[in-house]
């Protein structure tokens, strides 16, 4: 039988039992893990040319990102795969696994043609130019 030499916490107990639904995805062994969907945290930044948008998607093969632009939409979707042991077997798996999915309404024109992405260091970069039609035009004054 294996004591928990830790004193008893009631708060902390309480904490335990709900850990596993608190990211919207219970932890636990391999099977769990490939078996859940999950999401990845974005930033969006807005310039007068363009729309910048960055996932953190690390562990994922850039062959298993897929992006999507349409006029009004970007979709980033994707799959983390658990990857396995050289020996043994997982016993706990606390990261999540599976396939993801985020869509962003862009709610302006933008130039699909010109999209741009980047992957490095599990961050996933993707630069909407925004339409000429959008974006500021400097006028020059005319002497009169």
């Amino acid at each position: 039988m294996r004591m928990d030499v830790r004193g008893r916490d009631p708060f902390r107990e309480i904490a335990e039992l709900f850990e596993p639904w608190r990211h919207g995805a219970r932890r636990g062994g391999a099977e769990e893990a490939r078996s859940s969907s999950w999401t990845p945290e974005c930033d969006v930044r807005e310039s007068d040319n363009d729309i910048v948008v960055v996932c953190e998607v690390p562990g994922v093969k850039m062959e298993d990102i897929n992006i999507e632009v349409t006029a009004d939409t970007l979709n980033v979707s994707g799959e983390r795969s658990l990857p396995q042991p050289d020996d043994g077997q997982w016993v706990r798996v606390e990261r999540q696994y599976g396939p993801f999915s985020r869509s962003f309404s862009i709610g302006i024109p933008v130039d699909v043609q010109n999209v741009k992405a980047v992957y490095r260091d599990g961050l996933l970069q993707v630069t909407i130019p925004k339409s000429q039609a959008v974006r500021p035009k400097k006028i020059d004054i005319e002497v009169g």
